[in-house]
């Protein structure tokens, strides 16, 4: 089993449906609803240089946010998925772009609703996004190192429309920016022990991660 670790590194979509905003540089990310006259939030933001890879069974994916505000609403219902693409590019400042990419995402979508009141200057990770980041690396475009955008986001309006159920955390220009953990399994190597082409076994068991059998750099 490995571990991965990345934080957001440039500018993420801030996006709210309801009346129409969009900008590219806010230092918040919005998701839920704020009043009853602005609901709608979300956004979308990049992870870069993602590196597991195709195919790897992802063990555990969450996300790490840092609360920017007060938000303390207990009707705040938000949803988590990605793009569903091979390699995301960068998020332009392009409003009409960003909603033809959020219509593209993942057939895995995971409700994070009813969030308990958020503290400034603390961290809240999220539900386990183990099926979102499952289905990106299993695409045959899929390889170590290409970009992963996910949404955050209450678009289909499932808040409650009052004030405070939303959920304010920082962009990547300001604060912490959110940061993506996975711990992933890579079963099937197939380099060589010996001379010998490995199945994806020895002894009987699936070889996970080696980089050194006896000591000896696999070759």
């Amino acid at each position: 089993m490995a571990n991965f670790d990345v934080a957001v590194t440039e500018a993420g979509g801030y996006r709210r449906l309801y009346p129409d905003y969009w900008s590219l540089s806010e230092t918040t990310l919005v998701a839920g609803c704020h009043t009853s006259s602005h609901h709608q939030h979300g956004a979308g933001f990049r992870f870069q240089n993602v590196t597991i890879p195709q195919g790897a069974t992802i063990d555990s994916a969450y996300i790490t946010f840092e609360s920017r505000a007060v938000d303390s609403g207990a009707n705040c219902k938000t949803r988590i998925s990605a793009e569903d693409v091979d390699d995301a590019i960068a998020i332009a400042d392009d409003k009409a772009a960003f909603d033809t990419r959020w219509a593209a995402r993942t057939t895995a979508r995971v409700d994070w609703d009813n969030i308990a009141a958020w503290a400034i200057g603390s961290h809240y990770d999220s539900p386990s996004i183990t099926t979102v980041i499952q289905e990106i690396v299993d695409r045959v475009g899929w390889a170590s190192g290409n970009n992963i955008v996910i949404f955050w986001e209450d678009f289909e309006d499932r808040s409650t429309h009052a004030n405070a159920n939303n959920r304010d955390a920082y962009n990547y220009n300001s604060g912490d920016a959110p940061h993506l953990y996975i711990t992933y399994t890579v079963v099937g190597w197939t380099g060589k022990i010996g001379g010998v082409t490995n199945p994806g076994k020895i002894n009987g068991v699936s070889v996970v991660n080696i980089a050194k059998v006896n000591g000896v750099v696999s070759s």
